[in-house]
């Protein structure tokens, strides 16, 4: 009885940190157009959060967060 209760609050666990990620990640995205949140982007690092939204953008696809 004891491992079913444990088992079902690491599962529900997972799932409520799953949802609270993507909710995270949607709402981070949205707020700024995707630059939000990346903290290793190379192009944001070198010129700044408006090279993000320039229209010319040469990103590897390894930095999502500006892609």
């Amino acid at each position: 009885m004891v491992q079913n209760i444990l088992v079902y609050i690491i599962v529900f666990s997972a799932f409520a940190y799953m949802v609270y990620s993507i909710v995270k990640s949607l709402r981070s995205k949205g707020a700024s157009g995707g630059c939000a949140g990346c903290s290793g982007c190379d192009l944001k690092n070198m010129a700044g959060a408006k090279a993000c939204h320039s229209p010319v953008k040469q990103v590897s696809k390894s930095h999502s967060c500006c892609s």
